[in-house]
């Protein structure tokens, strides 16, 4: 069977569009590509170049919750309410509620979503409900609190289990008395207490909902990310997912290959209805050296190829581009000059890792340039799964790339923050020594050497600080995003809209967050329409 289908479907699908030609800017690809016509049957078009639909079975999610997610929420999001996030323990106690709420079922595989979506199997109702009343979700909830009930529970600073149970069952409506002394319960009022925690906005409530997602199918993800826009009157003409790829550095592999999971998002975007997505495929270039090495006879196994799976996805399944993760552990380029790295990786690749990782990354730009596809990478100083290792996600080591590679189509994502200091700063003070300042430094330096704009972008995904509602915080990225537009990008040419959805989901507003940055843009920042209109749409297509 011809594998192009989607591309086909997704040409006679967008034919309404105008210059349908690439995220940041896969321009001219045909994979992406679209006749140019009016707009007007798009009212408010919005591209969310920058989302997630993966589930539990894509990731290793026990791993992917400890060491990544939940440290970041604690230090950035408003769900820093819960403090004791910080405490391994509450980690721990946390990991059992998530695979409570997934579940004895797990989240549906890649496989499984494949063979639905090829009339193979029937689909599974648990996994495509998004309320607040999924019954296999609260059961579990439920489960976890009669778990737990075992007696008088102390204070919240003692045993974390008990302390998330007494935040469950506050959620869930529990009176003071009750907190104090709840004594025991039975099954009928531990489901009535889990469903009530589920509806609550408190930040248990929001974690439920959260961790209820990762029990989805991926197209029932899609769906709910479209119809999250239509709420805000927004039409969100091209949604971009990124699968991601943790596993190497984190010691935890999927349930679901990567080779299904980009397979399943493929036969998503080939659907004669629904909303339109094309996705970026994982790399990691641990992975693939990993492969290398056992191609070739060495330890340990490692059966899938990183840089193929990239371009069988590009070539086959109708992506556009590619997820990176530096945060992990390498840097775009320059891993030769690093020395720290994960024990069990020096034990299993030996000394010359660094000089690896950089052979594994310059194949991957040589193939995504020769496709003309782009590049999506995490560019904020977060989620590291090793002390430092943030700091690798910095643009100043992109700037080799970007000069060995100009027509490259990168986008850096999480643009907004200025509050991490570049190991290239052209300033000792905010903004001028942040990771924003040293990309708006290199687009000066393009149209100075090169003439004209660099295809590189920065994101508004997950802007915690406008999203949060901190007014001091949200008028000072307002002033920072200003200064940067005015000395870098007057015509707002290298900023685009992302949500990081599914990711934002934990945080209270996310449903209006289209909105909320449309706001930003236009009050807090002044910004006239037609720039607002190239963040929110225009680029993404230059």
């Amino acid at each position: 069977m011809e594998r192009n289908i989607d591309r086909r479907r997704f040409l006679q699908r967008t034919a309404g569009l105008t210059a349908l030609a690439s995220l940041p800017g896969c321009a001219s690809s045909p994979r992406v590509g679209a006749r140019r016509a009016g707009l007007s049957a798009f009212p408010n078009p919005l591209v969310d170049a920058h989302a997630h639909v993966f589930n539990a079975s894509d990731l290793p999610a026990a791993r992917f919750i400890r060491r990544v997610m939940l440290s970041l929420y604690a230090e950035t999001g408003d769900i820093a309410e819960f403090r004791r996030i910080e405490d391994p323990d509450f980690i721990d106690a946390l990991i059992k509620l998530f695979l409570a709420v997934l579940g004895a079922e797990g989240a549906p595989t890649a496989r499984e979503e494949i063979e639905v979506l090829s009339g193979l199997r029937p689909a599974t109702k648990a996994f495509t409900r998004h309320d607040a009343e999924d019954p296999q979700a609260i059961e579990g909830v439920a489960e976890f609190l009669l778990q737990r009930d075992e007696g008088a529970p102390g204070a919240l600073s003692g045993d974390p289990e008990q302390s998330l149970r007494l935040e469950l069952l506050r959620a869930g409506g529990a009176t003071a008395a009750e907190l104090r002394a709840p004594g025991m319960i039975d099954t009928t009022a531990a489901l009535s207490t889990a469903k009530n925690a589920f509806r609550s906005e408190f930040a248990i409530g929001r974690v439920l909902r959260w961790f209820a997602l990762f029990r989805k199918y991926r197209y029932a993800l899609v769906d709910r990310v479209a119809e999250m826009y239509a709420d805000q009157n927004v039409s969100a003409v091209l949604i971009a997912p990124a699968l991601v790829d943790y596993s190497r550095w984190l010691q935890e592999s999927p349930r679901s290959p990567f080779h299904d999971q980009v397979e399943v998002l493929g036969l998503i975007a080939s659907r004669p209805s629904g909303p339109v997505i094309h996705s970026y495929a994982p790399f990691d270039p641990l992975r693939e050296i990993y492969y290398r090495k056992a191609s070739t006879g060495g330890n340990p196994a490692e059966t899938e190829a990183a840089l193929e799976l990239v371009e069988t996805a590009l070539d086959e399944h109708g992506f556009i581009g590619v997820k990176l993760y530096p945060p992990m552990g390498f840097r775009p380029t320059g891993n030769i000059d690093e020395s720290v790295y994960p024990k069990h990786v020096i034990d299993d690749i030996g000394p010359t890792l660094g000089a690896q990782l950089d052979e594994a990354m310059e194949d991957l730009f040589v193939a995504v340039e020769s496709r003309d596809a782009c590049v999506l990478a995490h560019a904020a100083n977060s989620n590291e799964s090793g002390d430092g290792f943030g700091q690798r996600a910095d643009p100043a080591y992109w700037l080799p790339v970007f000069r060995a590679h100009p027509r490259l189509r990168v986008c850096l994502a999480h643009f907004g923050g200025f509050d991490s200091i570049s190991a290239s700063a052209v300033g000792s003070t905010r903004p001028e020594n942040s990771w924003e300042w040293t990309l708006g430094a290199y687009l000066d330096e393009h149209r100075r050497i090169r003439g004209g704009e660099a295809p590189v972008y920065g994101d508004l995904s997950y802007y915690s600080e406008v999203l949060v509602g901190d007014s001091a915080k949200r008028s000072e990225s307002a002033r920072y995003l200003l200064e940067f537009i005015r000395r870098f990008d007057p015509d707002c040419r290298h900023l685009l809209y992302g949500s990081d959805w599914m990711m934002l989901g934990i945080e209270r507003n996310h449903v209006s967050y289209a909105k909320i940055i449309e706001e930003f843009l236009a009050e807090d920042c002044a910004l006239d329409a037609q720039r607002r209109e190239r963040i929110m749409f225009g680029n993404a297509y230059r």
